[in-house]
């Protein structure tokens, strides 16, 4: 029987395949897998894949529990059960004494004291403890006990290799052959292996996400599901098309306002949105993480200060920083003109649709070379949409990296901002931007209720679609929602709404003074 098996299944010596990024030690190549020779010592054959043991407490939790520990003393009756990934291959200090380290849940480490003393059976003693290598997923008998130097250890009484690691895992310290750079350039897992403290961040996002939610349910918000396809509405962004002629939503802003008008006067949702844009950028991902949340019988004054409440509480509780509140507050407008010392009332109006090549022309001179735009390229071919875009580009060099505090961009024209209420300041809208660290965090602002004037907004918004010279993307621009005209026909209370970007909220969350911030890519457990 045996001599058939092997006739089925032949073992045989190869070299490690340069593709595949194994070290250049020998390997057994069994069927279509591959598997370390360090697997096979000698007579014995260790089972790589074993049955699963649930361990007793957690590597952090033993930690804690056994700190108090004196140095060299062990606690021999205390049976206890860990389970984790080798950090590296064990120390052979003697044939009776090995050295290790492994680490748990969220890279939580505590070293592992094998001697052949306190062995159960130690006929495979030396054989097993040669066969582990860096990776091998371990599960560890023993007892609580530190080294005579102090440090906290399991005295192991048997281990059980539970999973094989057969690749090479990076270093994760940005030098070697197998550094931080082929560690990021190959499978996602393959990085936390290498980094085991950026799990942290992973595990801080669930935290906030955790806050947020219980934040909002306890302020009477209720949690609602809108539909992943749907209408392009609800922003100014590029959306992803489906055969079906629908597109993967890019706000789900339209069908929470609806929700509102259903009966709900609180009303959040956490999820999903795409955006067909800023691909290959530290600050975007085509799939993103947003907090939208609605208010009935609110204005976007209100939802300032609840904002500031609930980034200083989500800020202090799960990261230990402090944000000083309130808010500074930076009058779009007036900062513009008073950078490129202009009278407030002589600076370019978006908002103006009979001599939008005027316009086009002063923001184009503003804006200098910066982007390849020459001023008076296209006259005839200016509209509101194009000089809208011309005007965020000024905010976002001008304005944006003046807000590395927490600061609230103001009082937009109306014509970037088509779903917003008009202030008593006529051409303004109550909107706001939240920047921090430069970089855009949170938009809001009281919500256009009324269907008429919302369909006469929609409509100037596609005016000279496809016509710019200044290459606004027709995508961006939000068409004319007949569905959502209707809703708001049924009567939508004064409402003002939220959108937050939870990645980006992580970005600012988990960096670190004095350190470059992580890309938007560390935040997400697999970002594209």
């Amino acid at each position: 029987m045996i001599r058939a098996w092997i006739r089925q299944c032949p073992l045989r010596l190869v070299g490690a395949p340069k593709k595949q990024g194994l070290t250049p030690r020998s390997l057994i190549s069994f069927g279509d897998g591959v598997m370390d020779r360090n697997a096979m010592v000698g007579r014995r054959w260790f089972s790589s894949y074993g049955s699963a043991v649930p361990p007793t407490m957690h590597i952090d939790e033993f930690n804690e529990v056994y700190t108090g520990l004196r140095p060299g003393e062990r606690r021999m009756d205390v049976p206890v059960v860990l389970c984790g990934r080798l950090l590296s291959k064990p120390r052979e200090a003697s044939r009776k004494l090995f050295f290790g380290s492994m680490c748990g849940d969220l890279g939580s480490k505590v070293q592992i004291l094998s001697s052949l003393s306190h062995w159960d059976d130690d006929s495979d003693f030396t054989e097993l403890h040669r066969s582990l290598v860096k990776g091998d997923r371990v599960t560890v008998f023993g007892s609580p006990g530190k080294s005579k130097k102090g440090e906290l250890s399991i005295v192991a009484t048997r281990v059980i290799n539970s999973a094989k690691c057969n690749r090479d895992i990076p270093s994760g310290r940005g030098d070697g052959k197998y550094a931080l750079k082929e560690a990021k350039a190959g499978p996602r897992c393959q990085y936390f292996l290498a980094n085991p403290d950026a799990l942290q961040i992973i595990k801080a996002r669930a935290d906030v996400v955790k806050w947020i939610r219980n934040y909002l349910d306890e302020n009477r918000y209720v949690e609602v599901e809108t539909p992943m396809l749907g209408s392009r509405g609800g922003a100014t962004a590029a959306p992803f098309y489906t055969q079906e002629g629908q597109f993967l939503r890019i706000a789900p802003e339209l069908k929470l306002k609806e929700a509102i008008v259903s009966g709900f006067d609180r009303v959040y949702e956490l999820g999903k949105v795409f955006r067909n844009e800023g691909k290959g950028s530290t600050r975007h991902q085509i799939e993103f993480t947003m907090l939208e949340y609605y208010t009935a019988w609110s204005s976007y004054t209100e939802s300032m200060a609840f904002v500031e409440q609930m980034l200083a509480g989500v800020f202090r509780d799960v990261a230990g920083k402090t944000l000083a509140t309130p808010f500074r507050r930076i009058d779009i407008i007036p900062a513009l003109a008073e950078k490129y010392n202009m009278k407030r009332e002589d600076f370019p109006d978006v908002n103006d649709a009979e001599n939008t090549d005027q316009v086009a022309e002063a923001l184009l001179g503003l804006i200098g070379d910066s982007h390849g735009w020459n001023a008076g390229s296209g006259a005839g071919n200016n509209t509101v949409a194009s000089n809208c875009k011309l005007l965020d580009i000024l905010v976002s060099r001008d304005l944006e990296p003046l807000c590395q505090e927490p600061t609230f961009l103001i009082n937009h024209p109306i014509a970037i901002s088509p779903l917003a209420k008009q202030s008593k300041v006529k051409g303004i809208a109550e909107r706001f931007e939240l920047v921090m660290n430069g970089m855009e965090l949170a938009n809001g602002y009281s919500e256009l209720n009324d269907p008429e004037e919302q369909r006469q907004r929609l409509v100037s918004q596609t005016l000279g679609r496809a016509d710019s010279s200044t290459e606004v993307d027709d995508d961006e621009v939000m068409l004319v929602d007949e569905q959502y005209i209707e809703v708001l026909q049924y009567g939508l209370p004064p409402t003002a709404g939220v959108g937050i970007g939870i990645d980006r909220l992580l970005m600012n969350l988990t960096s670190k003074a004095g350190k470059e911030r992580p890309s938007i890519k560390d935040v997400i457990l697999f970002p594209h």
